[in-house]
């Protein structure tokens, strides 16, 4: 094996070769001795193997210098298990047992090679997978959420959320644990059915029921609760309005339909009707968007409709505002024509008070009506009251009235100025008006009309330039 050599050494060996060419002693020249060179190794290629496999270790290493070279094989990640022959280039383990929960397991092993002096190392990766060889892997079982159900009312339980990751076929069993006792049909299947018992007036019962799943091997539980209320003659149906609003395209005229947020409906008249279309109740929603109707039928088909009015005729400051149709010139007046209104589809009271019957209006432009080619031309009405006597009675209301003023200013503002100037011959000195009857000036009364004959929609792409 060759030795290293220092670098004094190799200084030495140049001095003397210089004095024998200059005369020295010939004789007494030495050579210079090689520095050793590292030995080569790779661990062999990537496995992929099942549980329990004959897995082999085939390493290959070399050495430059020819020098003798001494093996060693250990494992550096993974389930441990025992290697065969570890001081040789060729060894072999057995693959581990894997469960389903954790495949595929990957090992990793280390072959360290030294010829002396010097130690090199390579490693490889073997991924052992699971095939249901070895330990089972117990199932879960998943018995459902917990339900709110109505007296006499049939109720679905379901476990079919349950699952077993070895895919062992499983069993089902239900059995009830609690409150009174009804009887379970299909009670060895993932879904039985049960009716819910008659209960009081005002009261309430909960039944609890356990479901046990087995593989076979191992079994597993899980618990649900279902409440039984008295079904109710009447009830409250609430929820929230709300509404899409496109951002202003800086890019060109128009909006941009890829900009949009979610903003309540505020103070805007909503009406209940039923399956026929009749009004059933009607009310108002305040600036959350949120609106409620008492004492609606139970079990009945209704529909949440909103008109495109605010309203307020009583009180200090009173105002009507209108977004009426206005597809055509002639016809009747103005002021009978019908308002706009968005509805949804129905759906049933139920048997209990609900509060999240809650709606959208989107900025799809297929829910609108088509006029030659115009989308939804309308005429706003704004007619404003009692604003001078208010000044000073209710400064809460006139600070958002004239939050509201300064909105629109705003919004104006952030228009591209084609759109702007249109909007301002429209509004003409009115907006000016409304800003005076909000500081106290004239006789308190203000109307404004605004007539919007062609409302077109940009040909490009929505949000696009």
């Amino acid at each position: 094996m060759g030795s290293r050599v220092s670098h004094q050494s190799g200084l030495l060996a140049l001095c003397l070769a210089g004095l024998a060419a200059c005369g020295g002693d010939s004789s007494d020249s030495g050579g210079t001795t090689s520095q050793n060179r590292a030995p080569t190794v790779d661990a062999g290629a990537a496995q992929t193997v099942d549980e329990f496999a004959a897995v082999t270790l085939a390493g290959t290493a070399s050495d430059a210098d020819g020098d003798a070279l001494t093996y060693l094989w250990d494992q550096t990640d993974g389930l441990g298990v025992t290697i065969n022959n570890a001081t040789s280039l060729t060894a072999s383990f057995n693959a581990p047992d894997v469960l389903a929960t954790s495949t595929p397991e990957i090992l990793t092993f280390r072959l360290t090679v030294n010829d002396g002096t010097t130690t090199r190392s390579d490693t490889v990766s073997i991924t052992v997978n699971d095939v249901g060889l070895g330990t089972n892997s117990p199932p879960t079982a998943d018995a459902g959420g917990d339900l709110s159900v109505l007296e006499l009312t049939v109720v679905d339980l379901d476990g079919t959320a349950s699952a077993d990751a070895d895919g062992d076929m499983l069993t089902y069993s239900w059995t009830q644990t609690g409150g009174p006792g009804v009887a379970l049909s299909g009670a060895d299947t993932a879904t039985p059915s049960f009716t819910a018992p008659d209960v009081g007036p005002g009261a309430s019962v909960a039944l609890t029921f356990e479901l046990t799943v087995d593989d076979g091997a191992d079994t597993a539980t899980d618990s649900v609760i279902v409440s039984v209320s008295e079904t109710l003659s009447v009830v409250s149906v609430a929820g929230r309005l709300t509404y899409e609003r496109p951002g202003f395209n800086l890019r060109c005229r128009g909006l941009d339909f890829s900009n949009i947020t979610l903003e309540p409906v505020r103070r805007a008249t909503v009406l209940l009707l039923d399956a026929a279309g009749n009004e059933l109740a009607a009310g108002q929603t305040d600036d959350n968007g949120n609106y409620s109707f008492p004492g609606i039928n139970a079990n009945t088909d209704v529909r949440v409709r909103v008109r495109a009015e605010l309203l307020q005729t009583s009180g200090q400051q009173t105002w009507e505002v209108y977004v009426r149709d206005n597809t055509v010139d002639t016809g009747p007046s103005y002021e009978t024509r019908p308002v706009y209104a968005i509805e949804w589809g129905l759906f049933n009271t139920g048997g209990t008070n609900s509060v999240d019957n809650d709606f959208t209006a989107t900025t799809d432009l297929t829910d609108y009506r088509e006029v030659e080619g115009m989308w939804h031309p309308f005429l706003v009405t704004v007619k404003v009251s009692g604003l001078a006597e208010a000044t000073g009675v209710d400064d809460a209301e006139m600070a958002r009235l004239r939050a509201q003023v300064d909105e629109m200013k705003k919004q104006m503002e952030q228009m591209p100025e084609a759109q702007r100037k249109m909007m301002e011959q429209m509004m003409e000195q009115r907006m000016s008006g409304f800003e005076e009857m909000l500081q106290g000036a004239g006789d308190g009364t203000m109307t404004i009309e605004v007539r919007v004959k062609e409302l077109r929609v940009n040909s490009g792409p929505l949000g696009g330039a």
